[in-house]
């Protein structure tokens, strides 16, 4: 089942099969937008559980878990940071790595960025303008 364009329910569930899933709409806007930008094909992973977020080592307040982040893999063709940059016109927020839990170290992401779109607020009637 396509969520919108381009993105699934699968994508917009925790990975763990624990059933946990959804996308707040200022996150599910930015997608949309960023896939008919580009008009490519991306992988996408979206909302994880507390025990999957704790499991790959994500912040404790991680907008994963909010239902208010993706983790985009980098398409062909492209850098991390030169996607970083275009995913930003579409995301209040993008990360292109994370502090380091255990040796507090900055770790660059290798393969894709995080986009979530913390303190953005959309109603619905922006994202029936934005499909129409």
């Amino acid at each position: 089942m396509r969520i919108s364009y381009g993105l699934s329910k699968k994508e917009i569930t925790c990975s763990c099969g624990c059933g946990f899933s959804g996308c707040t709409l200022p996150t599910l806007i930015g997608w949309t937008r960023l896939r008919l930008f580009l008009n490519i094909p991306l992988k996408v992973s979206g909302p994880r559980c507390a025990e999957r977020n704790k499991a790959v080592f994500g912040s404790p307040t991680s907008r994963h878990m909010m239902l208010d982040a993706l983790d985009i893999t980098v398409p062909k063709g492209y850098t991390v940071q030169s996607f970083a940059n275009i995913c930003k016109v579409f995301f209040n927020r993008v990360l292109i790595g994370y502090k380091h839990p255990v040796t507090k170290k900055w770790v660059n992401y290798a393969n894709h960025v995080h986009c979530d779109s913390k303190g953005i607020e959309y109603n619905k009637d922006d994202f029936e303008k934005l499909i129409n």
